[in-house]
């Protein structure tokens, strides 16, 4: 056999997710795809890439063959493939995984050495429809109100000097809140950090450097920083981060609105379970834009109150509330060492005092992973004290998993990834309107010629009185069902919408409904065709 894999993990809620690894002893794994058909409204593109150390460890391979799959439709009858995608001289297809749902029976055939454990989870979505989106995003990103009382930044700083210019420069560019920024130098021996430290002093009203005469690691580094905390809200944050406009009041504000949350963690690139365009994992910048074109897309979710659920937050860049300090402290000195681990013990003692950790999701800070510490180190220490976290916990590797499986945030993370493919295609999106559960050959054949072309598409199927928008573009897909016709003219603004296509409407049994809100399009975009 060509392709070697296994399937940790089939997870169902209203949505399925597969969660597993693969490796070719022969060629390489181009991609992987679900798959229930023939066309491209049937498949499902998933993540390869993510790191699997103990495969890699296991096989002698490289780490970077893990994957998911996230977001398939759940269709009665349906058989369902999972791919492999090689490339070695030439391309051909492996089929992994066979799974069939009928009658909410499931049936799972392994086409090789990974029986697949199927989860039931209920839905935790966060953005049920295409209207509950819609309702909750405004044209352009949504400015927070500053802040009116101080916050604690402090950031621990050893090596990594190639980040520094992004992050003060963002830092001192995009903060307008009051703050009290607190370096401290964690030992470094090299002249120009130093000086580069001490040249930051000047540069805000509140800026004070701690210097080190020896590195004694993240934690101890940042705790004898946290030494000078007088009862604000914290933010702690690495230096290898760039920070986007109005990014402080958008951490900040939902522990003002909710005093019962103790963290708060933004959407970022590399930021685990909060991470962009998908998660867990590490990802580069979204089709190569810089943070803050990713930003101002999720900066137009009206913050109101749609914070998300996490099992822990992430120290990347996590608001921590002084309420939860008073009753916790800072971090635990002396348990994790040099790093890793620490933010997950204590949103774990937070979530015992019965505080949430939350997931902000009209923010995205760029986090490079790695800048402090070497990645040899940093797999040590991960390994050294994830074994501490699940000895004092033993439930939040199983809550971690949980949360993968129902992915509350994923609905919005996959819209965001539509938007911004949408705006920054040379072409746009196309919008299709089909009155029939399946476009008519001549729209089918538009479809799937602009989604070989990597255009982003919205294609808006019916089936009896229920309307279904499947969104497609490179390497993502999302389905939300909607409950009216009212969404189409504001899709169309809020997306960047060449044009769009409409068919099958006698076919609909609203058929004047759907021909009215299809009509709306004329006044919206400039090429509407009807088949």
């Amino acid at each position: 056999m060509t392709c070697r894999f296994y399937i940790d993990m089939v997870g169902l809620t209203d949505t399925m997710t597969i969660v597993g690894w693969a490796f070719a002893a022969k060629g390489r794994i181009e991609r992987i795809s679900l798959s229930w058909g023939e066309s491209c409204l049937d498949t499902v593109p998933g993540q390869y890439g993510d790191t699997r150390t103990d495969v890699a460890q296991a096989h002698g391979v490289s780490p970077g063959c893990g994957f998911n799959i996230m977001g398939v439709p759940l269709k009665n009858g349906a058989r369902y493939r999972l791919t492999a995608h090689l490339v070695d001289g030439g391309r051909w297809d492996q089929a992994i995984l066979e799974l069939r749902l009928r009658d909410g029976e499931w049936t799972c055939k392994s086409f090789g050495n990974g029986p697949a454990q199927i989860r039931q989870r209920p839905a935790a979505t966060h953005f049920p429809t295409l209207a509950s989106i819609l309702a909750r995003t405004a044209p352009e990103p949504v400015v927070v109100a500053p802040l009116e009382k101080p916050v604690f930044i402090l950031v621990g700083v050893y090596r990594g000097q190639e980040y520094y210019e992004g992050f003060f420069n963002s830092l001192f560019a995009n903060t307008t809140s009051p703050y009290h920024l607190v370096l401290v130098d964690d030992g470094n021996r090299d002249p120009a950090i130093t000086a580069t430290l001490e040249a930051q002093k000047s540069r805000a009203e509140r800026v004070t450097l701690i210097t080190l005469d020896q590195n004694v690691g993240h934690i101890e580094a940042v705790s004898r920083g946290f030494e000078l905390w007088r009862g604000e809200h914290v933010v702690w944050a690495n230096i290898d981060t760039v920070l986007p406009p109005n990014w402080l009041e958008r951490l900040i504000s939902p522990m003002l609105a909710d005093p019962s949350i103790a963290s708060t963690t933004p959407y970022a690139n590399s930021a685990s379970i909060c991470g962009f365009p998908h998660m867990p994992g590490d990802n580069p910048l979204y089709l190569g834009l810089d943070s803050d074109q990713v930003d101002a897309a999720f900066g137009c979710l009206t913050p109101d109150g749609v914070a998300i659920d996490l099992p822990s937050g992430v120290g990347f860049c996590m608001g921590m509330n002084s309420r939860a300090i008073d009753r916790i402290g800072f971090l635990e000195r002396g348990t994790f060492g040099a790093g890793y681990g620490e933010e997950n013990d204590w949103c774990q003692k937070a979530e015992r005092l019965g505080m949430r950790n939350v997931l902000v999701p009209n923010l995205f800070v760029y986090h490079k992973h790695g800048g402090s510490f070497p990645s040899d180190a940093k797999q040590q220490l991960i390994a050294r004290n994830l074994k501490i976290i699940q000895e004092r916990y033993p439930h939040y590797d199983g809550d971690v998993r949980d949360h993968i499986l129902a992915d509350p945030g994923g609905t919005w993370r996959r819209f965001v990834a539509f938007v911004l493919a949408a705006r920054h295609h040379p072409q746009g999106a196309l919008l299709f309107v089909s009155g029939a559960p399946v476009p008519p050959p001549a729209m089918m054949e538009r479809i799937e010629a602009a989604a070989a072309q990597g255009q982003p598409l919205a294609v808006m199927t019916q089936r009896g009185f229920q309307f279904l928008y499947t969104f497609l573009w490179q390497g993502g897909r999302l389905d939300l069902p909607a409950v009216s016709l009212a969404e189409l003219p504001l899709l169309a603004r809020r997306v960047r919408v060449a044009g769009a296509v409409v068919g099958a409407v006698s076919s609909s049994p609203c058929a004047d409904s759907v021909e009215r809100a299809a009509g709306k399009l004329d006044d919206v975009l400039s090429e509407v065709q009807w088949l």
